[in-house]
């Protein structure tokens, strides 16, 4: 069961990007319309982390119900970001800094810093809620 779980995250977050793709290139009035993938950006970053997490832990594959809840923050920071940018017509960033904070499981991995991945997992979701909730908060105020 918790197999299934994981490979509906990973194939959710791909099809998401796949759409997103597609509806990038069939809406774009950009010419070319190659530009457009520099906007796809924090969407490919955002679905690197998904990766990064069942590539490097353990515990990803023992508690993916958790993964999605972790990942929820920073989903919703670039799409909002994504949203607040095309209607107000603001610039946005092509790299978004968030999805960086998930480089930590790999780096525990490979460096064998012992920390426990369910401590990180909570220091990461916590981070990006509150970078989430700052974004949130600064654009409604």
């Amino acid at each position: 069961m918790v197999d299934i779980l994981a490979i509906g995250v990973m194939t959710g977050s791909g099809l998401t990007l796949i759409q997103s793709v597609f509806n990038s290139l069939a809406h774009t009035k950009l010419k070319p319309r190659v530009l457009v993938f520099k906007g796809l950006v924090p969407m490919l970053m955002s679905l690197s982390t998904v990766i990064i997490l069942f590539s490097y832990t353990e515990w990803a594959w023992q508690h993916p119900s958790y993964v999605i809840l972790m990942v929820c923050p920073l989903f919703s920071l670039v799409n909002s970001r994504q949203i607040v940018c095309n209607v107000t017509d603001q610039a946005m960033w092509t790299v978004p800094y968030s999805p960086l904070w998930f480089l930590i499981f790999p780096v525990n991995k490979i460096m064998a810093l012992g920390y426990d991945e369910a401590y990180l997992a909570l220091a990461v979701f916590l981070i990006t809620l509150g970078w989430y909730m700052h974004f949130v908060l600064g654009t409604i105020g």
